[in-house]
Formats: structure tokens, C-alpha cells, sequence
């Protein structure tokens, strides 16, 4: 259950990208479409990267434990900076950053399935997914009115990039959960 709350708690983080970062980028720094397009373009190109020579590696030589913290810290480092870009340029800075959360699914997934027996582990699959579902529910009305909540005059703090923190804030409890499993694992 803890690795599942970790799943669930950092794709609902992932959610902010796709629901709220073009408004973001637009209403923050008057991104044109092209702008928006590429710098979601590298986002890609991290995952596809970080998964094909990054991943494999360091869980190699580190764990899953310790690639779920470097993935944790890293996505939240990645959010704060494009939550706090005043001009753009942290944004693109925090990119590959924030892509560092690829080490965290496959390293979670891996422990589950590790932990779940042959004949249940499509069942494990079907749960994976359904809390990816249930993150696309919940992300889109969240960040969408914590967004609309921190821009114009009616703002109850001006904070446009609030929808970002609280994605990272997000992501550190995720990472409070995997602390607290390894310790778990270390007292056993």
C-alpha cells in the first residue's frame, strides 16, 4: 500500500504539466504556441533519454530505494524551478530536473511487482493503471483551480506558480513514504 500511495501521489503530480502548463507558460511569460511546443518537446526527449541510458543505471547501482529519492528530490527540484521562473529560463533549466521522476515509476513498479506473486501480478498491472486513472481525475480540477485561485483579482495569494510547488509538495510526501518504507525495511 505505501508504494501504491507513492504511484498515486506522484501521478497526480505529473498532472500539472498536462493541464496546466501552457496556461502557465502563456499567462507567465507570454509563451507563443511554438515556444510551449518545444519546451514540451525536450520534456519528452528527457523521458525518452533518462529511460533508455539513465534509468537502468542507476537503479543498477544505487537501488529502487534510493532511485525513488533521486527521482522525488528531482521532481520537485524541477517543479519549484519552473513554479518560480519569472523570466522562462528556469523553466528550461528545470526540465531535465523534473524528468528525473523517470527513475522513480519503473523503480517502484519493480518493488511491487517483486513483492507480488506470478499468478497476481497482471492484477497488480490493472491496479498500476487504475491509479494513473484516478490520478487523471483528480489532477485536472486540482491544479486547475489552485491555478485560477493564484492569478487575477480575485487571487487569494498571487502566486501563478503555485500549481507547480503544489506539485512538488506532492512529490516530497511521496518521498516521505518511501523514507518511511526504508526504514521499515532497515529495522526488519
Amino acid at each position: 500500500m505505501p508504494l501504491a500511495a507513492v504511484l498515486l501521489l506522484g501521478y497526480v503530480s505529473q498532472q500539472v504539466l498536462m493541464n496546466v502548463y501552457v496556461l502557465y507558460s502563456d499567462y507567465r511569460f507570454g509563451w507563443t504556441d511554438r515556444t510551449v511546443g518545444l519546451s514540451l518537446a525536450v520534456v519528452g526527449i528527457c523521458q525518452v533519454l533518462y529511460g533508455v541510458f539513465v534509468v537502468k543505471r542507476v537503479v543498477a547501482k544505487f537501488g529502487e530505494q534510493r532511485a525513488m529519492i533521486f527521482g522525488f528530490i528531482g521532481g520537485a527540484v524541477g517543479y519549484c524551478c519552473i513554479g518560480s521562473s519569472k523570466t522562462g529560463l528556469w523553466v528550461w533549466l528545470g526540465i531535465p530536473l523534473l524528468n528525473l521522476m523517470s527513475l522513480a515509476w519503473p523503480a517502484a513498479q519493480s518493488l511491487m511487482s517483486r513483492e507480488t506473486p506470478p499468478n497476481e501480478q497482471g492484477q497488480l498491472q490493472g491496479a498500476i493503471n487504475s491509479l494513473r486513472g484516478i490520478s487523471g481525475l483528480v489532477g485536472p480540477g486540482l491544479f486547475t483551480w489552485v491555478f485560477a485561485k493564484s492569478i487575477g483579482v480575485n487571487a487569494w495569494l498571487t502566486l501563478p506558480g503555485s500549481p507547480f510547488f503544489l506539485a512538488a509538495a506532492l512529490l516530497l510526501v511521496a518521498l516521505m513514504v518511501v523514507l518511511g518504507r526504508g526504514r521499515e525495511a532497515a529495522a526488519a
